[in-house]
């Protein structure tokens, strides 16, 4: 798949930075398509080990270790009967890579899946455990996911879509009162993607009420600049790395559209634009997981601008070259971290 923002731009290619199926000694990785630039890859020799796996040996799953009370309320049983735990495993480990998501194996039976809706860490747990219920047939497993961090709404469409294609049903519909839905594969003839957490809507009076004030008229909306910018670039000169975590975070979203991303680099705080911000964030130890995060974040918005063709911004972007080729060589680094740094390097190249 592409990282790329899905913008309306100019006729520029798209670069995917990693290989769809990478070999290693340490087994099978996701990401994209491969290099168009040998030179580059044969010069950083990325090497994913996040995303790996590890044979099964085990004959079957552990037993459930709790009651199932404790159990997540996405917890299923496979409907098809000729499923082994093993097959059952590696579907819906291609199932939620193929979604897309990171994914990294803590065990034979148990892996953490990391993806991004709207920029946002999305982190959650899948274990498979032996189904000892008298009820259900021999050799039964249940599959249970867990979210652990990030947006729920997201983690849990993706729930609903391995249940969909993995044809699985709730372990234990009967015990909470769960009606199954019919028709599950039908939500999904479009494809899948990531939901995402959404304020609802505005009231249909207060729109109504909206459609005769002159907006235009009101101080607050002057369209000759753009405040989302100028407030944003405000949080992330903060000196609170949680603020800056946030401020990155939306930039990294609203710089998708060109327009913004345009404006961001007409606009100053404390006599500093956004690249000279971001590139202090590039420089600082990522061994803390927010700055890392950060990082991200930085990345992706510095590879937004760069997609303006902006040949000012374009050239002071590049001077960060040598910070963001340290990010790609760091294997501690996210997937999609290395993969905005690699695309970044290649469209200033």
């Amino acid at each position: 798949m592409s990282f790329l923002p899905k913008k309306a731009r100019s006729a520029a290619s798209t670069i995917n930075a990693f290989a769809a199926k990478m070999r290693s000694s340490n087994g099978t990785y996701r990401g994209s398509a491969s290099h168009t630039n040998h030179d580059f890859d044969d010069l950083f020799q990325i090497q994913i080990h996040k995303d790996m796996l590890i044979p099964t040996t085990e004959a079957s799953p552990p037993p459930l270790p709790y009651s199932w009370e404790l159990c997540s309320a996405n917890t299923f049983v496979c409907n098809e009967r000729a499923v082994s735990a093993q097959s059952l495993r590696e579907k819906v480990m291609d199932i939620v890579r193929n979604s897309p998501a990171d994914i990294s194996s803590r065990s034979e039976w148990q892996f953490t899946g990391t993806c991004y809706p709207q920029q946002m860490k999305t982190v959650f747990q899948v274990s498979i455990f032996n189904d000892e219920t008298k009820a259900r047939r021999e050799n039964s497993c249940l599959l249970e996911m867990q979210l652990q961090e990030g947006d729920r709404v997201a983690f849990q469409g993706l729930c609903s879509y391995v249940q969909s294609q993995a044809n699985l049903a709730y372990a234990f519909a009967d015990e909470w009162g769960f009606n199954e839905v019919e028709g599950l594969n039908s939500n999904w003839d479009q494809g899948y993607q990531h939901g995402y957490f959404a304020p609802p809507p505005l009231p249909r009076s207060l729109l109504a009420k909206m459609e005769h004030v002159d907006m235009a008229a009101l101080p607050f909306m002057d369209t000759s600049k753009n405040y989302q910018v100028d407030i944003l670039l405000e949080n992330v000169s903060s000196h609170f790395i949680d603020v800056r975590h946030t401020g990155w975070q939306e930039l990294s979203r609203v710089t998708e559209d060109e327009n913004t991303a345009e404006a961001l680099l007409q606009t100053r705080v404390n006599d500093e634009d956004c690249i000279s911000l971001g590139a202090r964030v590039l420089r600082e130890d990522s061994t803390c997981e927010l700055t890392a995060d950060t990082q991200r974040f930085v990345l992706k918005t510095l590879l937004n601008i760069a997609l303006t063709r902006d040949t000012d911004a374009r050239r002071k972007i590049s001077v960060l070259k040598e910070e963001i080729g340290k990010l790609v060589k760091d294997c501690n680094n996210s997937v999609e971290s290395r993969s905005n740094a690699v695309q970044l390097i290649q469209w200033l190249t």
